[in-house]
């Protein structure tokens, strides 16, 4: 008998001992695994990640698929034919510097005032730009009284997507900065001295202006114009 007894508890004591414990099956479950990317687009990527989930009623532990979408404008670009992650990242190279990490590439000459020495290349259009001056214009009169003229300064990068042409007008001291990113691409007149006022020119009233030339290629179009940048930073700015 007592054979016997010994014999049942050994083989209950086995069969407990084969069954996982709380702790061991807590290590097999992530209540909170991370997100990884399913989809991606040019403005747009999808995040998704599998969730165990508990019925109250029953106890029933199920999978349930929780995802969101993130939006940004340029957020990927195509390279090799798979969308990647886009870069504010202007690089520099033997004629100027350029910006290749984004759905729009850009060009820089090292000689800001070169023809075109700001390119900008996207899948279906090219645009081309150089600054000329600075100027007033008087809206009422019509009249346009040039302030400096663009002239070379030293183009210097500043990590990871900023440059700035130094000392790029004559007779007044100015910097123009230039900025892109995966978002857009902008142009900032640095201005380290006010400039003179209108009435030197013989205006009454006048409106400050960036004046550049731009030139757009869009498939078989092709059209030239001046521009007018309004954009302008007064007051002295260090790097």
């Amino acid at each position: 008998m007592n054979t016997r007894l010994i014999a049942k508890l050994t083989t209950i004591l086995s069969a407990i001992s084969t069954l996982p414990t709380t702790s061991a099956m807590a290590q097999t479950v992530n209540p909170n695994p991370p997100y990884s990317i399913v989809d991606r687009g040019p403005f747009y990527r999808v995040f998704e990640r599998t969730v165990p989930a508990a019925n109250s009623l029953s106890g029933e532990i199920s999978q349930q698929v929780q995802r969101f979408t993130e939006l940004s404008d340029g957020m990927h670009y195509l390279r090799n034919g798979q969308w990647v992650e886009a870069q504010d990242v202007i690089a520099v190279t033997a004629t100027g510097a350029q910006a290749i990490h984004g759905q729009m590439t850009a060009d820089f000459n090292s000689d800001i005032t070169s023809v075109g020495a700001i390119r900008l290349t996207t899948a279906t259009e090219e645009f081309q730009s150089h600054p000329i001056g600075l100027l007033y214009m008087d809206s009422v009169s019509g009249k346009v009284a040039q302030i400096g003229a663009i002239q070379q300064g030293a183009g210097i990068l500043y990590p990871p997507n900023i440059i700035v042409f130094s000392n790029v007008l004559s007779g007044v001291r100015a910097d123009l900065m230039l900025v892109w990113a995966k978002n857009g691409f902008e142009q900032n007149l640095v201005l380290h001295q006010n400039p003179p006022r209108p009435e030197s020119f013989s205006l009454a009233s006048a409106t400050t202006v960036h004046w550049g030339n731009f030139a757009c290629r869009f498939r078989d179009c092709e059209y030239i114009h001046t521009f007018l940048w309004r954009r302008l930073h007064l007051g002295s700015r260090g790097f």
